[in-house]
């Protein structure tokens, strides 16, 4: 875009500069010769530096615990192995602590129904 703008520039200047030229004195000294705005086929191609793009990482499933895990006693470490809870929903399950059934989980908003179905065989009371 700068080009096109030099270029434009360039060439309006010269317009305004040959009405001018046309009226003056022949010059006896040698010209110099006439600079020109290169092509643009000559002109080095810009390179873009594209940022770099992180390999998406693969999904893993957790390993699911041997043993039911009790949610009201489980640690944080402990609910984070079950299915679709992380970090963020297992600290959610703790605050929400103590459920009368795993049924709560959903009803005190500490995790969704979706990821209730993923774990209602792996956890108990």
């Amino acid at each position: 875009m700068r080009l096109a703008q030099i270029i434009t520039a360039s060439l309006f200047s010269a317009m305004i500069a040959l009405p001018a030229l046309a009226q003056t004195p022949a010059v006896t000294t040698p010209a110099k010769p006439a600079v020109t705005a290169p092509a643009a086929t000559t002109m080095p191609a810009t390179t873009a530096v594209k940022p770099a793009t992180t390999a998406a990482k693969p999904v893993v499933a957790k390993p699911s615990p041997s043993a039911p895990v009790n949610i009201n006693t489980a640690t944080a470490e402990q609910l984070d192995a079950l299915p679709g809870i992380g970090k963020v929903r297992a600290g959610k399950i703790i605050a929400a602590r103590p459920y009368k059934s795993a049924d709560e989980l959903v009803s005190k908003k500490a995790i969704g129904p979706a990821e209730f179905a993923k774990i209602k065989d792996l956890i108990t009371l």
